[in-house]
This record gives structure tokens, sequence and C-alpha cells, in this order.
């Protein structure tokens, strides 16, 4: 980690205000992040290009519920910690419930192509439920329960037939050059539970966790939002790490605000 030095604070403190922080960031060769950190810490505030109007307010009141952060925070050129912090001091709310319409559409998929997903999940995939964080502000993180189906191959086509057909997040993986390149296709959120109520049948391998899953999903569903985690939530967690032969046992002691979607 670089250590702030006298002349990069006295840049900060002079251009922080003002200038493109992109700019400033490449030139100081640190993360917006760290100067958000480090102007808050020495009371240097950015003068505000895009004031929050109540034109911008009833906006945010009318699509907060059924429009992601990542979409609002484009149409009113904010930033979506800006858009999170101003949904708070509106009181404004999302439910698991409109979380839980998202979906993947699996119907053009005919049985054998199901048939097959479902082999591919149960030789080269995991259903899981990871433990995550989401960034709710510059200065705080909240800890999350995060549902996901993910298959790795080395093999182009299949990760293309994969790609094609479901919106997976494709991360490349390489070890070292005397192995081959990995492809970890990852579903997480509450749209894996159309992919695992379709794919349900056809499973062999992986069918007790895909109900676990299911499980989850619903008990987190039918529960108010920033609920605690039920004891059987936790049951469900550790019972599925046992399945995936993990040997740690998960113990939560703090609020959930959500399910993490990765828009």
């Amino acid at each position: 980690m670089n250590e702030w030095t006298e002349h990069d604070t006295d840049i900060l403190r002079k251009e922080y205000s003002k200038c493109d922080l992109s700019e400033l960031s490449k030139r100081l060769d640190r993360s917006l992040i760290a100067l958000q950190k480090k102007a808050h810490y020495i009371g240097v505030k950015r003068k505000s290009r895009t004031p929050w109007t109540a034109e911008k307010d009833s906006f945010l009141k009318e699509n907060y519920k059924n429009k992601s952060v990542k979409d609002i925070a484009e149409i009113l050129n904010k930033t979506r910690i800006s858009v999170i912090d101003r949904a708070v001091q509106l009181g404004l709310k999302k439910t698991n419930l409109e979380y839980s319409k998202v979906t993947v559409d699996l119907s053009n998929l005919t049985q054998s192509e199901l048939g097959y997903l479902a082999g591919l999940i149960d030789g080269e995939g995991t259903i899981t439920i990871s433990l995550n964080s989401k960034r709710t502000s510059i200065y705080q993180r909240t800890r999350l329960l995060q549902p996901m189906v993910s298959i790795c191959n080395t093999n182009h086509a299949i990760v293309d037939w994969l790609s094609i057909r479901l919106p997976f997040v494709i991360c490349k993986q390489r070890y070292d050059d005397s192995k081959k390149d990995t492809y970890a296709l990852k579903l997480s959120g509450y749209k894996i539970e159309s992919l695992l109520r379709t794919v349900l049948p056809y499973l062999v391998a992986k069918k007790r966790q895909a109900e676990l899953i299911l499980e989850f999903l619903q008990s987190r569903t039918s529960s108010q939002r920033k609920s605690k985690y039920s004891d059987r939530e936790i049951e469900i967690v550790n019972e599925i790490r046992a399945l995936n032969g993990k040997g740690k046992t998960f113990h939560f002691r703090f609020v959930t605000r959500e399910i993490l979607e990765v828009s």
C-alpha cells in the first residue's frame, strides 16, 4: 500500500473539489475509493455538479422499486452510492419479493438441452451459498449470503454453448503455462431460482443442493428485507457446505440487507 506523502496530500486538497476524479486517480496512482477516504479524512469535499432536484427525487421515488440502482445512476448522472444514499434519505426500499421477479428464460431450450445443462452442472458445476460483502457506502460494507451456480470448463465450445443460452458472468482463470485456461461461468442471486427449478428434474449428483437453495430463496422471499438469517437458513448453508465437502461451519450474528444481486 502506498503511503500518502505531504506532496500527494496537497495535490488532493487543491484538486479534489473540482477536478475529474478518474484523472486524479491516475495522476496519484490510487483507486477512487482511496481518494474518497483520504479526502474525507482531511475534510475535503467535492462540489456537487448534479445536485438532487425535486424532479430527480420524483424519478427516484417512481423507479427505485422496478429499476436497478445501476440503471437509475446512469439515467440521473449519479454514482450508485449517491443513488443508494438518497434512497435511504427518502425512506425508499426494495423488497425481497421485487428481487425475486428476476428470472432466467430457458423456454427456448429443448429437453435434451436441459438434460445436457443439468449434466454439466452435475459433473463440472457447483451449487452453493457463499459469504460475500457489498459496499453500501464509501465507508461501510454489509456481509451477505449469495446463492450461486457455477460451471468450470476448459473447452471453448462448451463455454460458448453456455454463454449463448444463459447470462453467465465469465471469469478466465489461468494457473500456470503448463495448464489450459479455465473458464468459470457464474450465475448468482435470485435469478438462479428459475434456472434450478427448470433443471431440477434432470439433476442427479447436485439435486439435493438445488432443493436446499430453492428452500433458502423461498424463505428469504417471504421474510422481511434486512431481517436476520433464521436458524433454518443457517442450517441450509451448512448442509450445502457439508454436501460440497466444505468442513467449516458458518455462524452468523450479523443482520443481512438482502441477497446479493450482481448487476
